[in-house]
């Protein structure tokens, strides 16, 4: 066997400083390897498993390096270039995480501006399966590159973005690993006992997903991948005839004229929305490296049961976390935006709650307010740009810059005065909020379960309502396509929520 260095670490790579850095690969049993790296040289030998790892003690951010790792015995060679130490970030999630730049609005006068030298990305190959001992579909590795302007299409349009913002606050080398993909459920990037460790999760992901089909065989499940492709091509057929015929219409038009993209495929052993499919094909090919932070987008395709997200997304925290040998490792879970999805009425709103709640229950976990980025009937919105830098803002004050003002407002308390309901807010940053749209709508409910919208009053960072009858709960932005009425005075949004008087969350 010849002596491998594992996929990831590849000329113009990124690791991540002040941590341990640990390289690994493959190589014959009992084969004596020698490793230079930063001038620093260490030897190991190959187990007999076929698997080799060394380990350097932390950097600090710096490079040019070289990777040079030599089979003692017979002289075999690998070599790395261009390594640098910097700060080296994981983009993962589905469709809107894996949304690239040259698909973004305005991409083409941005590309002017993404000469970005310091900024390198890696995009970890989409494999959906695995038939023996193969991976399908086949696709090459396009390893580490820089951000420039012939190349910055291939990148996520977040994740461009947000590097962007961040540059602007640090000197290091930021490396973004992207892994993700579309049209995906957070159960696909899980392991199976963190999906089967809460019972309702179990049931709906994991159970009902493959009772339904427990008795196909391929051959069946290939001729419903064969049926559904030729619906799939029938659709494709219908957008482009529709955008030949009205260039000018949005995205967001052809949607709801058009209708969605025929969602989902078959179920079965080649779907890569089966339960924890993904997580063994494509989140298990970042592992062993260290990162600075995971930056997730995702809960489009989860609206369905929005009500389990919480635990859904708690589990795949702790999961990553645990494979990734971080305990502490710090997640931005960017909350959904406005989309007005008719399929799943208040979906949107209570998976965004989930969100909070998750973010709420996890250390070392911050949310992300999208409200304000979407389009109505574009569940792709095409503008990623002030996305990408609310993310950055908010990964700014956590890293770098803590005069940075990188959270929404958020409801702390609500108090009762006679007849007069105050609304106390965080994240106010000592100023008094701007009013996007008046009046000032939010909904109450005096019996627990009806609402009906009132209008408020502001006072500085708090809001007023005022009601003769007793009030029992009060939402905002309650809505899966929901108007921005008040920003923080950093121009975020205030983040939605269902809050009872009482002081407790309403799940």
């Amino acid at each position: 066997m010849s002596i491998t260095l594992d996929l990831i670490f590849k000329n113009h790579m990124v690791l991540q400083r002040q941590k341990p850095i640990v390289f690994f690969g493959k190589g014959k049993p009992n084969s004596q390897i020698k490793m230079v790296f930063a001038e620093q040289e260490q030897t190991t030998t190959v187990n007999q498993n076929g698997m080799w790892e060394i380990t350097y003690n932390s950097f600090s951010a710096g490079g040019p390096y070289e990777i040079i790792v030599e089979d003692i015995i017979s002289g075999e060679k690998i070599r790395r270039t261009d390594i640098m130490i910097g700060d080296v970030y994981v983009a993962a999630g589905q469709s809107n995480m894996e949304f690239l730049f040259e698909n973004s609005l305005h991409a083409e006068v941005e590309r002017e501006n993404a000469d970005l030298k310091k900024f390198r990305y890696y995009k970890v190959p989409q494999i959906e399966y695995i038939k023996d001992g193969k991976e399908y579909p086949e696709i090459a590795d396009e390893g580490w590159f820089t951000c420039n302007p012939q190349n910055v299409e291939k990148i996520s349009a977040v994740a461009y973005y947000f590097a962007k913002e961040i540059m602007q606050h640090t000197d290091v080398t930021i490396g973004i690993v992207g892994c993700h993909k579309g049209g995906t459920s957070a159960s696909c990037w899980v392991q199976e006992e963190y999906l089967k460790k809460t019972p309702i999760l179990k049931k709906r992901y994991y159970d009902d997903y493959w009772g339904d089909i427990k008795n196909q065989t391929i051959e069946e499940e290939d001729k419903k991948r064969e049926q559904y492709q030729l619906i799939l091509t029938q659709y494709n057929q219908k957008v482009k005839d529709y955008q030949e015929k009205y260039p000018e219409r949005s995205i967001s038009q052809l949607k709801h004229d058009v209708g969605h993209t025929p969602w989902p495929g078959p179920k079965g052993m080649k779907d890569y929305g089966r339960p924890c499919g993904l997580y063994e094909t494509i989140f298990k090919k970042i592992l062993g490296v260290r990162y600075k932070a995971i930056l997730w987008y995702q809960g489009e395709e989860d609206t369905k049961f929005a009500d389990s997200y919480k635990d859904l997304l708690l589990n795949l925290i702790d999961n990553w976390r645990n494979d990734l040998k971080d305990s502490k490792l710090p997640f931005f879970v960017i909350q959904l935006p406005d989309y007005n999805d008719d399929k799943m009425p208040f979906g949107w709103a209570v998976l965004r709650e989930q969100q909070r709640l998750a973010v709420y229950q996890s250390e070392k976990t911050e949310l992300i307010c999208a409200l304000g980025c979407g389009e109505e009937f574009n569940i792709h919105p095409a503008d990623k740009s002030e996305l990408g830098r609310r993310l950055g803002v908010m990964v700014t004050e956590y890293f770098y810059d803590f005069s940075e003002k990188g959270h929404s407002p958020e409801l702390e308390i609500i108090c009762k005065e006679g007849t007069k309901y105050r609304l106390e807010f965080k994240n106010t940053y000592g100023k008094g909020f701007i009013i996007k749209k008046e009046p000032i709508n939010l909904e109450v409910s005096y019996d627990g379960e009806n609402y009906e919208t009132v209008e408020a009053d502001m006072e500085g960072n708090n809001l007023i309502i005022e009601s003769e009858k007793a009030v029992k709960a009060v939402r905002y932005n309650w809505e899966n396509y929901p108007e921005v009425y008040v920003m923080g005075e950093n121009n975020l949004p205030v983040i939605p929520f269902q809050y009872s008087v009482e002081g407790k969350d309403l799940k």
